[in-house]
């Protein structure tokens, strides 16, 4: 597990590339740890970008160590349909589309409409509080 103090750290590194921490996930992937981190851009995520977040957060890693072990840094943006797991993420989402899914396996669709800090609103319907989502995901309907 990532430090507190080592995720702030890496949440201002990514921000000093002009870029912000969208998520950071350590999974287990065919036998290989790996530390992935989303990055999002006002302008869209280049692989630029990507590279530049990976070559300022590998030497911060090498003193943290905060992962028992080898591991491999992966660096990408969450892509066009990614989780909503944070209000921030919902916020950030205005206007798009969103599948939202419940505990009781119920699920709606819709454009998020607004978003605060305990709920999130679709067009025409009611808002839903964040504890009553199991997940959420944007998506695009191509």
């Amino acid at each position: 597990m990532i430090g507190h103090s080592t995720q702030e750290k890496i949440e201002k590194l990514v921000q000093s590339c002009g870029c912000n921490l969208y998520d950071l996930l350590l999974l287990k992937e065919n036998e290989r740890s790996i530390l992935r981190l989303y990055i999002t851009k006002e302008v869209g995520v280049s692989l630029d970008d990507c590279a530049m977040v990976s070559d300022l957060i590998s030497p911060l890693l090498d003193v943290e160590d905060p992962l028992a072990g080898e591991y491999f840094l992966e660096v990408s943006s969450p892509g066009i349909e990614r989780p909503l797991k944070r209000p921030a993420h919902y916020q950030h989402a205005l206007g798009e589309l969103a599948r939202i899914k419940f505990a009781d396996k119920n699920e709606i669709e819709g454009e998020i409409e607004a978003a605060d800090e305990t709920s999130v609103k679709l067009k025409g319907e009611e808002p839903i509080p964040y504890s009553l989502i199991k997940k959420a995901q944007t998506f695009y309907r191509w």
